[in-house]
């Protein structure tokens, strides 16, 4: 009877923590996008990308903060691309408005799209689009920042104040409570409702050497020693949280700010690219 190799574990999967955990890259398939001619590069790094949940569709536009090659790309007027996960072209958006600042994804995979001067669109995949406006504060003092959420988004103004729309039927955005800032912070993320305990948008900031965070009601001082931590990740429950050091020790806390569950120094890795979820511009991965 013949017999059957089964290839150890160990062979395929990548220990951590002293092998008491293992994880796995799988390749699955090649990207079908030709970034090159979108406008921003060969690879992510030179463009705005949001990416909708459980494998819907990526958008992306090229970042006209980043410095690319000459010879690398046409310099053309703005488009945002809109492609399946697996880098299908679905649909191209031409912008005519001002600088966009940020993009993201509803719930029912419409894609917002919020520009400097407050104004935002929500783009089906047909390209039909609604446009709301976050006021005149945000029109007179411009929009530095934003992160958009499924169910809304939070917006950093000029006058150092976050607005926060809930919904999306053009409510009147509201002010989040905020420490007295003269500078944006160093870093920020939204803990989106459903994952806070207070049921409220929050967002957790760097600012100086501790961590603050703020929703519609208060801002509460952390009083985080280590800091100040230039890159803030939240896992997708929203109960941990990642922060970088500027000396580059990698902490893993609870979201209620009493636990340190892990401490890494990273100091001898490249700079990492730091966000909630992560795209790949040749080969998406599996974990498991």
């Amino acid at each position: 009877m013949a017999e059957f190799l089964v290839e150890h574990p160990t062979t395929s999967w990548e220990a951590l923590n002293n092998g008491a955990v293992f994880y796995s890259r799988r390749h699955l398939y090649q990207m079908q996008w030709n970034l090159s001619s979108v406008g921003g590069g060969s690879d992510l790094s030179g463009y705005i990308v949001a990416g909708a949940r459980f494998g819907g569709p990526v958008a992306i536009m090229r970042d006209n903060t980043k410095l690319i090659a000459l010879g690398r790309t046409t310099f053309t007027k703005p488009v945002i691309q809109v492609f399946s996960s697996s880098g299908v072209h679905l649909a191209t958006i031409n912008w005519e408005l001002s600088k966009v600042v940020s993009l993201g994804w509803t719930s029912s995979e419409q894609l917002v799209v919020l520009n400097e001067d407050g104004q935002y669109r929500l783009y089906d995949l047909q390209g039909t689009y609604r446009s709301f406006s976050l006021g005149s504060e945000a029109a007179e003092t411009g929009v530095m920042d934003a992160k958009i959420f499924e169910a809304g988004l939070v917006a950093l103004t000029g006058q150092m104040s976050f607005l926060e729309v809930r919904g999306w039927e053009g409510q009147k955005p509201g002010v989040l409570s905020a420490p007295v800032m003269t500078v944006p912070p160093i870093s920020w993320i939204v803990l989106p409702p459903d994952q806070t305990n207070s049921r409220h948008a929050e967002v957790v900031m760097s600012v100086e050497g501790t961590i603050y965070t703020c929703d519609n009601l208060e801002h509460i001082d952390q009083h985080m020693d280590g800091g100040p931590f230039t890159h803030i990740a939240a896992s997708p429950n929203g109960r941990s949280l990642a922060l970088l050091t500027a000396s580059s020790n990698l902490w893993v806390i609870t979201s209620d700010f009493q636990r340190k569950i892990l401490e890494f120094d990273i100091s001898t890795l490249s700079p990492p690219s730091f966000s909630s979820s992560s795209l790949s511009s040749s080969s998406p991965t599996q974990i498991g």
